[in-house]
């Protein structure tokens, strides 16, 4: 009898283990994050993510079905920090600046590109390649806010100079994130180069 309702409670306690998971969902990401880090993307597995949380696998698939799934949310959670960043770029400069909405939407983007790019790590170049590879794990990604290529106006010389602008940041991102290996100097320069195209019009 006593052996049974031991049993019962080690049961409960297993049970308890996969589904009480300190923090939710973040913490998961947040050991997925860690994870991919110290070993990259082929270190992340639902076992080893389990084990940092100290769930079981079941736990971890509670809240994502798949390492797919869990893959897709990291790129989510990291497109949805630098959409925070772009925002506090954007109200800073509309703070202090009286120049036109689509300058600052530019300066914010650029700020928040270089920023981003400048502090970027394993995690971030594992998630990039990880877009690269299966493009299907960014589909109904919410990027309306980042990347309005919808609002532009192919025959607006103003909207094909925006979009050319963009895309020179974004190409500098990349050389940072992917270590293409653009020199530093001419890096600079082109920065440069950009910004003076930015300034108040």
């Amino acid at each position: 009898m006593n052996t049974n309702r031991s049993v019962t409670k080690q049961d409960s306690q297993v049970s308890d283990k996969r589904v009480k998971l300190k923090g939710g969902p973040d913490a998961i990401l947040d050991a997925a994050e860690d994870l991919i880090r110290t070993g990259g993307m082929e270190r992340l597995t639902i076992g080893g993510v389990a084990s940092a949380v100290d769930v079981t696998k079941a736990g971890v698939l509670h809240h994502f079905s798949n390492r797919r799934g869990l893959v897709r949310a990291l790129i989510e959670r990291d497109h949805q920090r630098f959409a925070a960043s772009l925002s506090e770029n954007l109200s800073a400069l509309k703070a202090k600046s009286g120049a036109s909405s689509r300058d600052l939407e530019l300066a914010a983007y650029a700020a928040s590109v270089l920023s981003d790019a400048e502090t970027a790590d394993s995690l971030r170049l594992s998630l990039t390649l990880a877009c690269l590879i299966v493009p299907s794990l960014i589909e109904d990604l919410d990027v309306a806010q980042t990347t309005p290529w919808e609002a532009l106006d192919p025959s607006d010389d103003n909207d094909v100079a925006y979009a050319l602008e963009r895309l020179a940041y974004e190409g500098l991102w990349l050389n940072r994130i992917l270590k293409i290996g653009l020199p530093d100097d001419l890096e600079t320069k082109i920065i440069k180069s950009l910004e003076k195209i930015d300034e108040p019009r």
